[in-house]
């Protein structure tokens, strides 16, 4: 059961058998309802979001009551707190969502990744868990706050350790992780 009829979410193929004990998620982004869909996944996370979520009512009490993490984007200040607070749930076996692109696809293409999500699981000892998303687009399209009828489904990849890794290969981290999403993304269209 979705929020609006129009609206139909779906689990694409097998989920991991088990979620490592220290877990970073990280998903391509679509769109505004993309955490939505992800919370049809048999576990609790929390999601990284972007401070002004957290200001609409009803929907911003609820990620705030949930635990979410808020983040101002282009504050030093605010990622170093949402990053240490991450790490906190991170290093206590909750797992955190982070959509690497930090913003929604405009026409569906891996954005660049931003560093954060490889950091945090490098510095935790987490291994990052890929998602990918399709059809949510349609759901709610950048610009517009008039939802239309989407299918939107997820899939879940393998996770991707990072023992032994160090800060200097996030650059090769993000290469893996962003060709896991991109091979879940095809998968999600066949």
């Amino acid at each position: 059961m979705s929020a609006v009829p129009a609206w139909r979410f779906s689990i694409h193929g097998p989920l991991p058998s088990r979620l490592p004990a220290r877990c970073v998620c990280v998903c391509n982004h679509r769109s505004n309802i993309d955490p939505f869909v992800l919370t049809r996944l048999p576990w609790e996370m929390k999601f990284l979001a972007k401070s002004k979520l957290f200001q609409i009512p009803v929907v911003g009490w609820g990620i705030f009551i949930a635990g979410d993490i808020p983040l101002v984007r282009g504050s030093a200040r605010s990622i170093k707190r949402a990053m240490e607070r991450a790490a906190w749930y991170v290093e206590r076996g909750m797992p955190v969502l982070i959509f690497p692109e930090g913003t929604r696809s405009p026409d569906g293409q891996l954005l660049p990744f931003k560093d954060g999500a490889f950091r945090l699981a490098i510095e935790t000892g987490a291994e990052l868990l890929p998602m990918a998303l399709s059809g949510t687009e349609h759901a709610l399209r950048k610009g517009d706050w008039r939802p239309s009828p989407a299918r939107g489904r997820v899939a879940v990849g393998t996770p991707i350790p990072t023992v032994g890794l160090t800060v200097a290969d996030v650059p090769k981290l993000k290469q893996t992780t962003a060709a896991a999403i991109r091979s879940l993304v095809e998968s999600l269209h066949n």
